[in-house]
């Protein structure tokens, strides 16, 4: 963790500020929060856009086996394991002072 965590939570309440908050649980709420919605969202889309009868699928190679495999691979462990795949992706080029704004532009 980068910032705003307990320890800091905590020295801002030793410092006098009584209504510090650990930021860094609030915005894990927040995205927890947002993947629970978007994780629904998501099910009820691909649900809806299934294909009542699936056409045989032409397998060339390597890769159309993989997309093929994602198409049709029904992800049982939900928005958690989603989340835990997206949070471990931590790109070599992001520093503390990166400006995600810009970065992600």
């Amino acid at each position: 963790m980068a910032w705003g965590g307990e320890a800091e939570q905590d020295a801002e309440r030793a410092a006098g500020k009584l209504d510090a908050k650990n930021w860094y649980d609030k915005a894990m709420q927040i995205v927890e929060d947002a993947m629970h919605t978007y994780w629904a969202a998501h099910l009820q889309a691909a649900t809806a856009m299934a294909p009542k009868t699936q056409p045989a699928a032409i397998i060339v190679d390597d890769f159309d086996l993989h997309c093929q495999t994602l198409l049709t691979y029904k992800d049982s462990k939900g928005w958690q394991a989603e989340l835990c795949r997206y949070l471990k992706d931590v790109p070599a080029d992001i520093s503390r002072d990166t400006d995600i704004v810009e970065y992600w532009q």
